[in-house]
């Protein structure tokens, strides 16, 4: 199955691809099997891909934290969401392969959110899709067992700070800047006048 790269963002952009989804509780996937869950899921994708069709088919795990495992039929190691950023990797008059992703979408399984994982091509997966479902739900049950392990381990608690241990807010703290001081005037004293000391001359004698 091949598809040229518009064609393929063309039908994603307007919903021209198969949507099927179920829900299982995760008491039931252990007690039953993931095989049983997964049986109608790969009906569906083999059916699509036989008409030359584009499918995503979901598997809604009910944890307290609900994980979506999807199986998407795609051009690139990108989910369907993304196909947008196709155009960063591929010619949009390429005609491309089409190939079968395991999607897996859950807080648990990395940082990002999602882990995305090529699982065939969709021209081997019709070929031998019996052995190819296996590999898929072994795939599947490990990405699960990490996403189980990683939920179990005790989350970090941030712990509140007493209110009377509480860092004060800091307070702003304006300072003034002293006027600069004025040089002292000079002072210009007026100095008395010297008197002056009227010499008396001696009377003449008569």
């Amino acid at each position: 199955m091949e598809i040229n790269v518009q064609t393929y963002q063309n039908a994603i952009a307007e919903g021209n691809y198969e949507q099927v989804q179920k829900t299982v509780d995760p008491m039931d996937l252990k007690e039953q099997g993931l095989a049983q869950f997964m049986a109608s899921l790969y009906e569906s994708v083999q059916a699509a891909t036989q008409k030359n069709q584009l499918i995503q088919a979901t598997l809604e795990v009910t944890y307290k934290e609900p994980v979506l495992v999807s199986l998407e039929t795609s051009v690139i190691n990108l989910p369907m969401a993304d196909y947008k950023k196709i155009n960063n990797f591929l010619e949009v008059e390429e005609i491309v392969p089409v190939n079968l992703y395991l999607v897996i979408t859950s807080q648990w399984v990395n940082v990002s959110g999602l882990r995305i994982d090529k699982m065939t091509d969709v021209a081997s997966y019709l070929a031998d899709f019996t052995v190819k479902n296996a590999e898929i739900n072994d795939a599947i049950y490990e990405k699960l067992d990490f996403i189980e392990a990683e939920m179990s381990k005790p989350q970090p608690v941030a712990k509140e700070v007493p209110a009377n241990k509480r860092k004060p807010a800091t307070k702003r703290t304006t300072t003034k800047t002293a006027a600069a001081k004025k040089p002292a005037a000079k002072t210009t004293r007026k100095k008395a006048p010297a008197k002056k000391t009227a010499t008396k001359k001696p009377a003449a004698k008569k």
